[in-house]
């Protein structure tokens, strides 16, 4: 049972020739996981996890947390200074409040969560939480974890959503209404909470007490958080659809097929258009009123984080598990330039731009090309930095 995801990580590593035989293969991977309960299992290594704050880049990846500096990938610090005894893995993107870093673990087999409190400007730890399962479920954490106004909120496989308090690293159940593992984070939008579950629907709750809002049942599992505009929800699941909800009321505005392909990552929303990456590696540009088709783009694998676009430009990004960043026109899908990492790994990640630079980190670098983070210039896809772990 604790292999039970395998078979859908692999697909990640299937070209589109083969994506309607790897869906098959995933989809029962993934009807084993909703029926036993075991979907808190993930392989042993993990993908990485990204957040910018300030000129700091914040890095989550296998048993370490790097911190960057921006403008050039020198390194500030990482955390542990020694992986002796370590047994945790870092998937999601770790919060940043004013002062620390929280970032929570996979953990190890039969071991619980981990999250750790560290100082944002040292990396030294200031507090450790480990979190004992309620129940018989494992409890691991996967989605990202979301703090804003002094207020986070960790989702964990167990089927719960936490609130943490981010001075003591104290854990307390906020939402246990799930009925499947949270790979998501939650958003946040104004005093509104969103969870999406693997349980195939997405909740609405109170910020403040976790009281369920509305719940809408989608018609396959939810890994991926949804995006927000204009008082209108958007995203895709594991059942080849995306939705647009009223973020209010939950009633559904359009609900459009992509064909067999699942969407994981959250969509970019911009100027009355809704862009969707799937894991058959095709990009999609929706109206945001209708969801009719705008256009559509095949890139060279399949697309496991979601797409993003330039703040002042007309430039869409996705990073695909082919090892290579895509940039597209957000007007028409015509490809502007393809940049490349090394021949061999895989990009999960959905990428960072920030100022003139679009960021990605890579999953299983190889001995001679070791690189976790590449920086490409947005305009021309040049390398402009590169980060490689210390030893």
């Amino acid at each position: 049972m604790t292999r039970c995801l395998r078979s859908s990580v692999l697909f990640f590593r299937f070209p589109r020739l083969y994506a309607r035989r790897i869906h098959l293969i995933v989809l029962l991977a993934l009807a084993g996981v909703l029926l036993s309960g075991c979907a808190g299992r993930l392989p042993a290594v993990s993908w990485a996890g990204m957040t910018p704050a300030g000129d700091t880049l914040y890095v989550a990846f296998s048993t370490h947390i790097y911190a960057l500096d921006l403008s050039n990938g020198n390194l500030r610090w990482h955390y542990p200074e020694s992986i002796q005894g370590v047994a945790a893995q870092f998937y999601a993107p770790p919060a940043v409040t004013e002062d620390t870093v929280i970032a929570g673990s996979y953990g190890a087999p039969g071991t619980p969560e981990v999250l750790v409190g560290l100082d944002r400007s040292s990396g030294k730890e200031r507090w450790r939480s480990e979190q004992p399962a309620l129940d018989t479920l494992n409890t691991h954490v996967i989605g990202g974890i979301v703090a804003q106004d002094r207020r986070v909120y960790v989702p964990s496989t167990d089927h719960r959503l936490y609130a943490l308090d981010p001075v003591s690293g104290t854990l307390t159940p906020f939402f246990e209404g799930a009925q499947n593992a949270l790979w998501a984070a939650p958003l946040i939008v104004n005093d509104t909470l969103y969870l999406a579950s693997l349980d195939h629907r997405l909740y609405a709750l109170s910020a403040a007490d976790g009281a369920k809002l509305w719940e809408f049942q989608a018609g396959g599992a939810l890994a991926g958080t949804p995006a927000y505009a204009d008082g209108v929800l958007y995203f895709g699941g594991f059942d080849s659809q995306v939705y647009a909800l009223d973020a209010q009321t939950g009633q559904a505005r359009w609900t459009v097929s992509l064909e067999d392909n699942w969407v994981w990552g959250t969509p970019a929303v911009r100027d009355g258009t809704v862009y969707v990456s799937t894991l058959a590696g095709q990009v999609y540009a929706l109206d945001a009123a209708s969801g009719a088709q705008k256009w559509v783009k095949q890139v060279g694998g399949p697309v496991r984080g979601g797409p993003a676009l330039h703040p002042q430009g007309d430039t869409l990004y996705v990073g695909a598990a082919d090892g290579k960043v895509y940039a597209l026109n957000n007007a028409d899908g015509e490809l502007r330039w393809v940049g490349e990492t090394a021949v061999t790994t895989h990009i999960y990640t959905t990428p960072l731009v920030v100022d003139d630079l679009v960021i990605i980190a890579v999953n299983d670098a190889p001995n001679d090309n070791p690189a976790l983070v590449y920086a490409f210039d947005a305009a021309t896809g040049q390398v402009r930095w590169k980060f490689v772990p210390p030893a």
